[in-house]
């Protein structure tokens, strides 16, 4: 294969991978103008890439002379060629220090500029993608996002925000723990999975302030908790598979044809009055949903227990699970028992605000409790959920699910705030109607991107 004939769809551009490995020509140096402005000039040599930079400051340990970062939240209102794709030159970023790091006194030679170039078909660990302008912007670190980072609401109404999960070549047990004694997931038996790609999932569930921000009034019926003060920060409800890809669209995925991808778009990028046309016509990158072996993968996050905290679930309440998400018995239904007023309901009961609840270890909140997740994967026979089809020992590559006509259901995963504690594990697994008229305020969606070379 000519490598040079190899592109990636990044930022609503095709540029050539492996083309000319990127990288920063000698080190960066700094122009400071006093506390009000720090200049720094770089040299990109070969491919374009996206750039990064981080600032570190000097201290002794003993004899030596040590670097180390002053914290991505004190430099993150960097303008300039960074965070985003910059073409091979002479470039510049300019910092203002006294915005984000005042009162703070450097010696001369204290302060240094880390610039690293990162190739395009390997970005970097954060993506925050603008949904006014479809603008794209990367991140080493959640520290260095602008505005305050995620405590910032923009995050949640105005910014879709994509962390990568690394994935490729690893191979990682898919499934229920068979000790489990408390609601094991019969469907869930464990299994070896690998990914042939990294790919992307979204720090937050979809809002409805996102959705409003890209569609407009079009999906009002996606938000069923009516209160005025907190419906846009809470996750979109009621979605319907068709809502996402269209009624006739994903009904041959995944096909049989050799070389198909899991996320093959060829129909659904092109479905007009669908949720993903929007946002894939906006930002031009491929979103879809992940499949159930990416939801669950990132869920876990590297943590091989029911709970992405290394715990388990032995009882309808966790108190494990009451740190992690929102559900049943931690404020889903008032004292556990009564179903929230859907008309009036602040955050206190019904779903949370997405984001107040810890995250897994790689940043990504709620994906146990608040609403149900769609995934790409039919369920299986049309008789029900069926277990995973795979062969013992031996790792399945990119798992597809089931197919259709087999099947007219959908996976889901994540449990909502509706249910107990062990439905909003990392393995257990739902089903839902492709079709159905209304799934209800505890169904919603989370975007995936797989890093995917055409």
């Amino acid at each position: 294969m000519n490598c040079h004939a190899m592109y990636l769809a990044l930022a609503g551009l095709s540029l050539p991978l492996l083309a000319a490995t990127p990288s920063i020509e000698g080190p960066a140096t700094i122009v400071s103008h006093g506390s009000r402005r720090v200049d720094v000039n770089y040299t990109l040599a070969g491919d374009a890439a996206i750039v990064t930079v981080d600032f570190q400051t000097n201290y002794v340990e003993g004899t030596e002379t040590k670097w180390a970062s002053i914290g991505g939240r004190n430099y993150a209102n960097l303008v300039g060629d960074v965070n985003h794709v910059v073409e091979p030159g002479e470039r510049h970023v300019y910092w203002n220090p006294e915005l984000s790091w005042p009162n703070q006194v450097v010696p001369a030679g204290g302060l240094r500029a880390v610039v690293k170039a990162f190739p395009t078909n390997s970005p970097p660990d954060y993506l925050v993608i603008d949904l006014e302008t479809g603008a794209k912007t990367w991140y080493a670190d959640v520290d260095t996002l602008p505005d305050g980072g995620l405590t910032n609401d923009v995050y949640r109404t105005d910014r879709l925000v994509m962390r990568r999960i690394p994935a490729a070549g690893v191979t990682w047990t898919m499934g229920d723990d068979p000790n489990a004694t408390y609601n094991r997931c019969t469907t869930a038996p464990q299994h070896l999975v690998s990914f042939s790609s990294d790919y992307y999932m979204a720090v937050f569930e979809l809002t409805y302030g996102q959705l409003v921000k890209v569609t407009g009034e079009n999906y009002s019926q996606l938000q069923l908790f009516e209160n005025d003060e907190f419906k846009y920060v809470r996750p979109a409800n009621n979605v319907r598979y068709p809502h996402l890809r269209g009624a006739d669209c994903g009904y041959d995925w995944p096909t049989n044809r050799p070389g198909a991808r899991a996320h093959d778009v060829d129909k659904t990028f092109n479905k007009k009055n669908t949720i993903l046309y929007d946002f894939r016509h906006l930002c031009g990158l491929r979103l879809d949903l992940p499949t159930e072996a990416q939801w669950e993968y990132a869920c876990r996050a590297g943590e091989p227990a029911r709970l992405y905290d290394g715990n388990t679930v032995t009882a309808a309440t966790s108190e494990a699970l009451n740190r992690l998400g929102r559900y049943r018995r931690n404020g889903g239904y008032e004292n556990g028992t009564t179903e929230p007023d859907l008309a009036t309901c602040s955050t206190n009961v019904g779903t949370a605000a997405v984001g107040s609840y810890a995250p897994n270890n790689w940043g990504l909140y709620d994906m146990l409790g608040n609403v149900r997740e769609w995934c790409l994967d039919w369920a299986g026979p049309q008789s029900g959920l069926a277990t995973y089809s795979y062969t013992a020992d031996v790792p399945e590559t990119d798992p597809k699910g089931g197919i259709w006509p087999d099947s007219t259901r959908r996976i889901y995963r994540g449990g909502s705030y509706s249910q107990d504690s062990y439905i909003c594990t990392s393995a257990y697994r739902e089903q839902g109607v492709q079709a159905a008229g209304s799934p209800g305020a505890t169904v919603g969606c989370r975007f995936c991107w797989t890093i995917v070379e055409d």
